[in-house]
């Protein structure tokens, strides 16, 4: 009977995590191609976060951008992801999933 309860209360914690995670697996691929993609190399950070949005809308990502900061130096730009869900688990109990990560690019921002 314990076993059955531990189960049940294991496919729960993976029913209710298991889409956050994915939410977050598939907005890391949203960013990593953005970064990936050389032609937001003469971009503003503003534009950057413009070009985010619609990616995000075009996947049905439901994320606040305003998790995701664009920023740009003499290094490249920068995709910095900082944010945490809270999901109910059972009764009073919630899970808290926190999500930090840097995405990077390869290349100098050019400037015309």
């Amino acid at each position: 009977m314990s076993i059955i309860m531990l189960l049940s209360l294991l496919l729960k914690v993976v029913v209710v995590v298991g889409p956050v995670y994915y939410d977050n697996y598939m907005a890391n691929k949203v960013v990593d191609g953005l970064v990936k993609d050389l032609s937001h190399l003469d971009k503003t950070s503003d534009q950057m976060s413009g070009d985010l949005s619609l990616r995000f809308s075009i996947n049905n990502i439901t994320l606040p951008l305003s998790d995701f900061v664009c920023t740009h130096d003499d290094q490249g730009y920068h995709i910095a992801e900082n944010y945490e869900v809270r999901k109910n688990l059972i009764g009073n109990l919630d899970v808290i999933v926190h999500f930090n990560r840097t995405f990077e690019s390869q290349g100098a921002p050019q400037h015309s």
